[in-house]
Parts: structure tokens; C-alpha cells; sequence
């Protein structure tokens, strides 16, 4: 069995000093997502640029997220597709992705994001049926 090593907080300290790119935007979403009862949800600010790093090593120009939250993955995709990319997210609370919705906004890339509010298993298989191109009503 493997073991992983532990990393030390100088070390911790020195990678998110070096690698991590976080803008201010992405990172009151973080603090803010944190101070819910639910922020263990939230994806750490690590995994999200490594979603910005596999989004554009693939040259992705269209991605589905199942399950929003308060929008911190979606912005970290939304942000690695080129300027015409779409992000589809779909997630039933209109509560929490309130907070998305705002964040989307405020870096500049709702244009890139549609949301629909409903169970992915209903949304995904109506939007996969020819012809249907937008949100189900």
C-alpha cells in the first residue's frame, strides 16, 4: 500500500504562494461558501485550478456540471472555456445558486453559464432529446 507523504504548512505555504492563482472574486466565493452549515461541499481552491488546468489541456468548449452549490467549480470552468464556451450547470436550490448566479456575474462570465434549477436526471435527459436547446420551462 502507498502512503502519501504529509505536507508540512511551510511547504503548504510555498505552493499556494507559488502555484495557486486564485482572484479575489473566487476567493470571497470561498469564504463566503465556508460560513454555510453546508460548506464541506465546496470544492477546495486547489482542486478548482486543477479543473482550470484539465479544461484547457483538453481545449474544452462546452462542460456540464451536476451539482452548482455557490458556484466556485463553475466559475473555475467557466473561466478556462474560450469566450464563446458554454458551461450547462444544473442544481435544485435557487438559494445557493443565488450566490453563484452573483459571483458568475461579478468575474464577467455569466454569459458563459446557463443554469437550470431541477433535478439533472429530468433536465439532462429532456436538453439530450433533438431539438431541445434550451431550459426546459
Amino acid at each position: 500500500m502507498k502512503a502519501w507523504a504529509k505536507i508540512d504548512c511551510a511547504l503548504a505555504d510555498y505552493v499556494d504562494d507559488n502555484w495557486l492563482r486564485d482572484s479575489a472574486v473566487k476567493r470571497r466565493l470561498r469564504e463566503e461558501t465556508a460560513k454555510l452549515s453546508a460548506g464541506g461541499m465546496q470544492i477546495a481552491a486547489h482542486q478548482g485550478q486543477q479543473i482550470v488546468l484539465l479544461a484547457r489541456a483538453i481545449g474544452a468548449r462546452r462542460a456540464v456540471e451536476v451539482g452548482t452549490f455557490t458556484g466556485y467549480s463553475s466559475l473555475c470552468i467557466a473561466e478556462a472555456l474560450p469566450a464563446d464556451g458554454k458551461l450547462w450547470c444544473c442544481d435544485v436550490s435557487e438559494e445557493w445558486t443565488r450566490t453563484a448566479r452573483r459571483a458568475w456575474k461579478e468575474a464577467g462570465v455569466d454569459s458563459r453559464i446557463e443554469l437550470t434549477i431541477g433535478p439533472a436526471l429530468g433536465t439532462l435527459d429532456w436538453k439530450a432529446l433533438p431539438g431541445n436547446s434550451t431550459s426546459p420551462s
